[in-house]
């Protein structure tokens, strides 16, 4: 098939892509903080295993060879938005090339962020090559795609254990999707293929994460870091401005309870309030924060920018912040208009692949909708959306390239 537009831009748009991520770099020069010194640490062997699985190894590598961690950010992070313009481009079957714009300009959006030390990146590069050798395998290695598809499930699992919870969730809607709406028992016997493969993706990376921190004799710390985002989410949250947002307080609650069963900690803590206040949180945190996503980008590279003023003012990064700061707004309505462009695109997608294949067809929804369910009871940052947002052009893509060419379709989604 033909194609306009894209296929010439493409160069244009990675070299973009690379000179943006590294203007912003050199002009904002982000210092590590917050979780990003932490992977920087355990990178250089300064802290023991915490979390970061192969995103910390790869920036280990870096580390290595780029002594400085916003040049070793750029030589991680550059090449991940790379592959995934490289896949948005492979896979996007329209004759427009609709959905790799979509996803282009989400990257492009989001290039202030390439210096920071960050794992996000990397996880959703690991698992959009899992998507698209799941969903659209090596023709001459059809056998060989469905175990380098589970391997780079399990690494962006590893990177980003959070990916645990969301996959598993989709697994779930998946294979209900399946009983429901496919026709016939080996359609769905042959379809029921996608969710366990989800389910062995994220055994295996889970695994490999735990197996980290046993090495590294921290397995102790799974509890209570998982606990924290479980207290920032709900258990500690309120209904205000940012309600499931990390807050100290919840931070410290988590410690408290740790010697506590979870469970036991979790009932205890929801009989305190009756089940209105619990509603009004989760209304509170799909009305303000999952539908229409917060900004990132900016907000991240400024906050070393604050703390650094703060504790040397400097006339020059103050100019920098105001500058940064000033710009907040027009990445916000650049950020809504593209995420809505962009589920937009999966509403497309699901209804045009309904009758053939509806089970696969509402892939790109049931992807939205389980980070949904997941983070309307664990804690909401702006950019844990990154790979949920990244992702869904790719995904569109790749169901829409199915329906389109159910030769070159799926091997796992029963096609």
């Amino acid at each position: 098939m033909a194609h306009s537009g894209f296929d010439k831009a493409f160069p244009a748009a990675a070299v973009a892509l690379v000179l943006l991520g590294l203007l912003w770099t050199l002009w904002l020069w982000p210092t590590p903080i917050s979780d990003y010194e932490l992977y920087w640490n355990e990178a250089g062997g300064a802290a023991a295993y915490e979390r970061g699985g192969v995103g910390v190894l790869l920036f280990a590598l870096a580390r290595s060879v780029f002594p400085q961690p916003q040049w070793a950010a750029l030589a991680v992070n550059l090449p991940a938005a790379l592959i995934l313009l490289r896949l948005l481009r492979r896979c996007d079957p329209t004759r427009s090339r609709v959905f790799a714009w979509l996803g282009t300009g989400y990257l492009l959006l989001i290039t202030p962020y390439f210096g920071i030390v960050q794992v996000d990146l990397v996880a959703t590069a690991l698992l959009g090559c899992c998507w698209a050798l799941l969903l659209r395998p090596l023709v001459r290695w059809r056998r060989g795609s469905a175990a380098l598809a589970v391997l780079a499930g399990a690494a962006a699992v590893s990177t980003r254990p959070q990916f645990a919870l969301t996959l598993s969730a989709l697994a779930g809607l998946l294979a209900l999707a399946i009983v429901l709406l496919e026709r016939g028992s080996a359609r769905k016997l042959r379809a029921m293929a996608l969710p366990a493969a989800l389910a062995v993706i994220v055994a295996a990376g889970f695994a490999s994460d735990l197996w980290g921190r046993h090495v590294a004799g921290t397995e102790e710390r799974v509890r209570t870091s998982s606990a924290v985002t479980l207290y920032s989410g709900l258990l500690v949250a309120d209904d205000g401005l940012w309600c499931g947002s990390w807050t100290p307080e919840a931070t410290q609650a988590a410690y408290d309870d740790r010697e506590m069963p979870l469970l036991d900690a979790v009932a205890a803590r929801l009989s305190i309030h009756p089940a209105g206040h619990w509603l009004d949180i989760l209304q509170c945190k799909f009305t303000r924060h999952l539908v229409l996503p917060i900004a990132f980008a900016l907000y991240w590279v400024s906050e070393p920018l604050r703390e650094e003023a703060g504790a040397a003012p400097n006339p020059d990064q103050q100019r920098r912040l105001a500058a940064v700061v000033s710009l907040h707004p027009w990445e916000t309505r650049f950020y809504r208009a593209l995420t809505l462009a962009i589920y937009a695109a999966a509403v497309v997608v699901v209804v045009r692949g309904w009758r053939s294949r509806p089970a696969v067809a509402v892939l790109p929804l049931a992807w939205l909708l389980s980070f949904w369910l997941v983070h309307l009871v664990f804690e909401v940052q702006g950019r844990y959306f990154l790979a949920t947002i990244a992702l869904l052009p790719l995904l569109c893509a790749l169901v829409q390239g199915g329906s389109e060419a159910p030769e070159a379709g799926t091997a796992v989604a029963g096609s």
